[in-house]
């Protein structure tokens, strides 16, 4: 669970389901999300609230303020376009 309440869970090869605090809805995300990949390894909830997945693709970051998810780069420490 994250601090709002949302449930995360994260799938050897479906990607990454999050299901709403108070809600029926469920969010999926996958590689068309710019997900690094559909097998998920870790979730962590950083000090801003947003959510960073790790893969054995690499490392991903949902911006709970936009929605969008962002692959990172470790080269140069910037993220991909």
């Amino acid at each position: 669970f994250d601090r709002r309440g949302h449930l995360w869970a994260g799938t050897a090869g479906d990607g990454l389901f999050r299901k709403r605090s108070g809600s029926e809805h469920v969010d999926w995300f996958r590689t068309q999300d710019l997900l690094a990949t559909n097998s998920i390894q870790g979730l962590a909830e950083d000090d801003g609230g947003n959510i960073w997945i790790t893969s054995p693709g690499g490392l991903s970051v949902l911006d709970v303020k936009t929605g969008e998810m962002k692959p990172w780069s470790g080269l140069a420490g910037l993220f991909e376009n």
